[in-house]
């Protein structure tokens, strides 16, 4: 009936302690809740933060596509506007060599100012005929010329860096032919002949 001291003091000790737990675990159910608020909010963040990026990655891509060559073509309007004075100019003109000069001079800058964004271009005459560089459009029996190197080279081959723009549009050696083949024969083994006599 009556408790002691002693048992009142632990039963108030014990509900004090569960109190004490259950406010702990409310601040921890607290701070859990706050803790995952705060990461979806980072979530959020971030994903709007990688979504900006893509469009604004894709605007570059887009703009470099659609602007890249501004520097290029910048540097082509010069020649454009020497081709507009040299076609005036020739309609004037009576001296050819002057027309030559200036249409040589703007060939030179064009050719300069295609150098000064990558692009070379490169002979193949007198070369080893290679398909990734050349492109045949004939074959020609040739006493002068070894067999599959190039004759005649119609259009050279143009570089953008190290990348193929264009092939070469060439004439290839097919080596001496048959008919000079058997007289060249003919006459070696003549030669061979008397020279044994």
């Amino acid at each position: 009936m009556g408790k002691n001291k002693k048992e009142q003091t632990l039963e108030h000790d014990v509900k004090e302690l569960n109190n004490t737990e259950e406010n702990t675990q409310n601040i921890e159910d607290e701070e859990q809740e706050q803790s995952f608020v705060d990461w979806y909010d980072r979530y959020v963040r971030l994903s709007a933060d990688f979504e900006n990026f893509r469009k604004r990655s894709q605007k570059e891509k887009s703009d470099l596509i659609k602007y890249g060559h501004e520097n290029l073509m910048i540097d082509l309007l010069p020649v454009i506007d020497n081709f507009e004075r040299a076609v005036e100019h020739a309609k004037q003109a009576k001296d050819i060599e002057a027309i030559q000069t200036g249409i040589s001079m703007i060939f030179n800058q064009l050719l300069s100012n295609l150098e000064k964004h990558g692009v070379s271009a490169k002979s193949a005459q007198g070369q080893e005929f290679d398909p990734n560089q050349h492109e045949a459009i004939s074959h020609i029996e040739s006493d002068d010329v070894d067999n599959n190197h190039v004759i005649e080279e119609m259009q050279k081959a143009y570089f953008l860096h190290d990348k193929l723009l264009r092939p070469a549009l060439v004439s290839v050696s097919k080596g001496p032919s048959t008919e000079a083949v058997t007289e060249e024969s003919h006459t070696e083994s003549t030669a061979i002949e008397e020279s044994d006599l």
